[in-house]
């Protein structure tokens, strides 16, 4: 006997930025090894939007925050051919140390904003 029922089930998504990692004043190739593994990351999620938030040193000087950001930007563009649209670096406050944090965001979650 045929049987014509159907059900539909309704799923929450979670849609929230998530921290894929975190790290301080690294050595450059250590650097590197990070960010390849958010390029991947970044690449296995077609639709979500990578964010980097830079916290400068407190001691370092207003030009090298721009070139710690402009060396991971191009590192991940020119290196792991990740389009430029794909990520926005932001710059968060001065801290004691460097710290930088590798966010992904889902397609329509809102951008995570730096601490303070």
């Amino acid at each position: 006997m045929p049987c014509p029922a159907s059900c539909a089930v309704s799923i929450p998504i979670q849609n929230k930025p998530r921290k894929f990692d975190e790290f301080y004043d690294i050595a450059r190739n250590d650097e590197k090894a990070r960010l390849d593994n958010y390029a991947i990351q970044l690449q296995s999620e077609p639709g979500s939007q990578g964010y980097i938030i830079v916290y400068p040193a407190q001691k370092a000087g207003p030009n090298q925050a721009q070139a710690r950001a402009k060396r991971i930007s191009d590192y991940l563009i020119n290196s792991r051919g990740i389009d430029a649209s794909r990520f926005t670096i932001t710059m968060g406050p001065a801290r004691e140390g460097w710290l930088f944090e590798l966010w992904i965001v889902p397609e329509g979650a809102r951008p995570p904003t730096p601490m303070r």
